[in-house]
């Protein structure tokens, strides 16, 4: 037991408690939270890896109105409440910051596909143009910037990407 008022033995706290967290995970409030602070763990981690400082000023809500995207952002089929994925537009490995305009919603096998790769470069690969003017115009509200800057910064960000790789080798 944990202290001597409690009435359950640890096993059966721990288990009562991994059901609770069961429950919550699964309602969208759950999914919101869980997403955030898998972000935030991934900032951590990055800066202490390359000891760049990430901007991270996402917020709840914004990871509440992403993941309410009923479509994903890659393959533009309709995607189900629970298979919904909080992806970065850009990789924060590879300059990007951890803010609303570099999130979107993605189905899990899509993000999967897509992994540490630019959504630009990821695209293009599938060579998928509606995708591509989908993402940059979706920057370019959040960011309120013109369309042709967005386009500017996916592309920074993409040679940002294949320079490390290239210097990797």
């Amino acid at each position: 037991f944990y202290k001597p008022k409690r009435p359950h033995c640890k096993e059966c706290e721990r288990s009562s408690a991994r059901m609770r967290m069961k429950r919550y995970n699964a309602t969208i409030r759950g999914k919101v939270m869980q997403a955030l602070n898998d972000s935030r763990k991934a900032v951590r981690k990055i800066e202490a890896e390359t000891g760049r400082e990430i901007k991270d000023d996402l917020t709840f809500l914004d990871v509440a109105f992403v993941l309410g995207y009923p479509e994903c952002s890659y393959c533009g089929k309709y995607v189900p409440e629970d298979e919904r994925t909080l992806d970065h537009i850009t990789p924060m490995r590879y300059g990007a910051d951890n803010t609303f305009a570099n999130i979107t919603m993605a189905c899990f096998k899509c993000n999967r596909s897509k992994n540490d790769y630019p959504a630009l470069s990821y695209l293009h690969k599938k060579q998928d143009k509606y995708g591509i003017q989908q993402l940059i115009d979706r920057i370019a509200c959040r960011e309120r910037i013109s369309y042709d800057d967005a386009y500017m910064i996916l592309v920074e960000h993409a040679v940002n990407y294949f320079e490390e790789k290239m210097e990797d080798k």
